[in-house]
């Protein structure tokens, strides 16, 4: 579990992208909100020390250098040891410790045990099994599209603010060492929130609780627009990371609790795919933006606007219901 907690946080940190795979899904039934809310809080942990640290080591430059070549090789060494980390430690520990499902290592979902046939319970009924839908039922459904694109739009707005947000927040005259560390209290904000979200995705249909993150990310753009202060710029990283903390769990479960486990792979190979899409499109946008316009304003604007119409999206994400039991209904 460790593992998988983990280790995606120093990927996704390194690569300056949103990490959102959920293998710790495929281990649970019903409820899965909590457990996929220790995943996100996890990877907040190598959040909260990379940026400070990269910037301290030159990955993140504080200020123009001189010497063009010296930036290049401080940023270049400042990352290997990271991928070393990653080489050495956790593609070992992944290859010998991990496994996808707990029936591969003689174990039941959320730790139940196989109870032992016995003359008392001979007769007696079984759990119900859980509905897996395959990838060709899933496309035909609403909710596979509308949450795929609800997936597709946070990445690419999301990564599309973390790539130019130095020179967004240099516009109005903050520094890029503060920040960097400003940006440290995203992590922990979203560490505390993801915690809160697995509580909250229980009693709440997770759909409804990603349409309401998606509203309060359509606040974050407007908020940069205007982050011409220290206060200003702290209300947007308190107003990212709660957001942030709401959004990794509602999306993460949504897949197994509408689809199901057994073709959850495949499912999820073409929403990742989705995904990194829009986390490609993201940054270019944003860069196009300010070449034919000067300014973030106008992307800024347009990102608030993507965000409330991934909001509609996520409301309208209703379970899926197949058609043998609209028929029986």
């Amino acid at each position: 579990m460790w593992i998988i907690t983990l280790a995606p946080g120093h990927t996704a940190r390194t690569a300056d992208a949103p990490a959102c795979s959920s293998p710790a899904n495929t281990r649970h039934c019903a409820p899965r909100s909590n457990s996929p809310s220790t995943r996100p809080s996890g990877q907040s942990i190598p959040g909260v020390t990379s940026l400070p640290i990269c910037t301290m080591s030159g990955a993140i430059p504080c200020r123009a250098s001189a010497d063009s070549t010296s930036a290049v090789y401080r940023r270049t060494a400042s990352r290997s040891p990271l991928g070393v980390a990653l080489i050495v430690f956790f593609v070992p520990l992944a290859f010998w410790l991990v496994r996808d499902r707990p029936e591969d290592v003689g174990l039941l979902p959320d730790g139940r045990r196989a109870v032992p046939e016995t003359p008392e319970r001979a007769g007696a009924p079984e759990p119900a099994a859980e509905h897996s839908w395959t990838l060709r039922e899933a496309v035909r459904t609403r909710a596979f599209w509308c949450v795929m694109i609800c997936g597709a739009v946070m990445a690419m707005v999301l990564t599309g603010i973390t790539f130019q947000l130095f020179p967004i927040l240099a516009e109005r005259g903050i520094d890029r060492t503060t920040t960097a560390f400003m940006l440290s209290l995203v992590p922990v904000i979203s560490f505390v929130c993801s915690l809160i979200a697995g509580f909250v995705v229980e009693r709440v249909r997770a759909h409804l609780v990603l349409g309401l993150a998606f509203l309060l990310c359509a606040a974050t753009p407007v908020m940069l627009m205007h982050a011409g202060s220290m206060a200003a710029v702290i209300l947007f990283a308190a107003t990212w990371g709660i957001a942030q903390g709401f959004m990794n769990i509602p999306l993460g479960v949504l897949w197994p609790n509408y689809f199901g486990r057994r073709h959850l792979a495949g499912i999820q190979g073409v929403t990742h795919t989705a995904m990194v899409i829009g986390s490609a499109l993201g940054p270019v946008q944003f860069g196009w933006a300010f070449d034919r316009f000067g300014s973030y304003d106008s992307v800024l604007l347009a990102s608030a606007g993507i965000w409330v119409l991934g909001a509609a999206l996520a409301f309208l994400a209703t379970p899926p219901v197949r058609r043998m039991e609209k028929d029986a209904a």
